[in-house]
């Protein structure tokens, strides 16, 4: 398989099973690590919430949307009800609409169910929705859907397990370690922005050209959750007392029935969008311009997620001061330029300008 995975040299007449184990164990790359550390970072935040371990996990699995779990951990903190909580998230989860319908025409053949097409909307997620979009383009389109699903059952579960690890080990990380874990996700988002642009002029220089019957359209970029942690205090220029919890700030804990109802309550506002994309996308053409529009505004919303990321980060990572998240993204910008567009070497060097200058600037 190439490294971006989107050619696999196939046997002839696979089975469904085939692409799935290969979604499957396309999980574990650069992408896929990077969520994964991100979650490590949600999960020990939720410990400081007081959360159990399985409620952590189950939110992982049930809502599977970083910003819409974090939304949910910082309104319940704050003493919000089951009600405005649930409002919260629907209102982050709003993107998921645009997402859910950008890749469903891409990845559906004629075949397929109802209830396959709603499972592939629960697992729409920014990191997912990218990577699924961008390794399934060159593929025949009966083995789109199971790679799919295998790709984002695979970054599922090993969300969940980092979830469970990263509450497990709450208070073990370093600070400056855990902030520069949490800086993985934006920079990561960004760069995978850049190479879908790449992709989409490649394939409209294509457009234009005769087509032999094998020419076929990508999904492009990524939207992926964030998880943040609020552990520490850092002072540093353009640092704002909103972006970092006081030491002795008062967070709300609930019992488990309780976070139960409101992981229910979250999950179903979460799906009223994923199911919405569903029934709208039903008789939408992955050719036509209107899923080209739909996939430009899902585009938007990741870049404006990428920018409320770096500059107005909520958790942890809104400890280190603007200055160091704007010279981490360019470290790691420059890194991925010089490096001929190299995603682990751009994400590694924008993590550790991260790392060292918490480390630089002390507690």
């Amino acid at each position: 398989m190439a490294e971006d995975g989107s050619n696999i040299e196939a046997p002839d007449d696979p089975g469904a099973s085939y692409w799935f184990w290969n979604g499957a164990r396309s999980a574990l790359s650069v992408p896929g690590l990077v969520l994964f550390c991100s979650y490590f970072g949600f999960g020990a935040m939720t410990h400081d919430f007081g959360w159990s371990w399985w409620i952590a996990g189950l939110s992982t699995l049930l809502i599977w949307a970083g910003p819409g779990q974090l939304v949910l951990a910082g309104s319940l903190a704050n003493g919000a009800g089951l009600a405005a909580s649930a409002l919260a998230v629907t209102i982050s989860a709003v993107r998921l609409l645009p997402m859910v319908i950008a890749i469903l025409p891409a990845l559906r053949t004629t075949e397929t169910r109802l209830g396959t097409r709603l499972l592939a909307a629960h697992f729409v997620a920014v990191t997912a929705w990218f990577e699924g979009g961008r390794r399934t383009q060159m593929m025949p389109r009966s083995g789109r859907m199971p790679f799919f699903l295998g790709l984002a059952s695979g970054l599922a579960l090993g969300s969940t397990l980092a979830t469970i690890a990263g509450h497990q080990a709450a208070g073990l990380l370093p600070p400056a370690l855990a902030i520069g874990l949490l800086g993985l996700t934006p920079i990561y988002f960004l760069l995978s922005l850049e190479r879908g642009a790449r992709g989409r002029r490649r394939e409209d220089g294509d457009r234009h050209r005769p087509r032999d019957g094998a020419g076929r359209r990508a999904d492009v970029p990524e939207s992926r959750p964030v998880a943040d942690r609020p552990r520490g205090r850092h002072r540093g220029l353009f640092d704002r007392p909103r972006d970092r919890p006081a030491k002795d700030a008062v967070v709300i804990q609930h019992d488990d029935w309780f976070m139960l109802l409101a992981l229910l309550a979250a999950f179903a506002a979460n799906e009223v969008w994923r199911s919405l994309g569903v029934v709208l996308s039903a008789r939408l053409r992955e050719d036509s311009a209107l899923f080209a529009w739909v996939r430009m505004v899902a585009t938007a919303l990741v870049a404006g997620l990428v920018a409320k990321l770096v500059l107005s980060p909520t958790g942890a990572f809104g400890q280190a001061p603007l200055w160091l998240r704007l010279a981490a993204v360019g470290c790691g910008v420059a890194a991925y330029a010089a490096g001929r567009r190299s995603m682990a070497l751009g994400v590694g060097v924008s993590a550790a300008a991260l790392i060292a200058g918490m480390a630089w600037l002390g507690p």
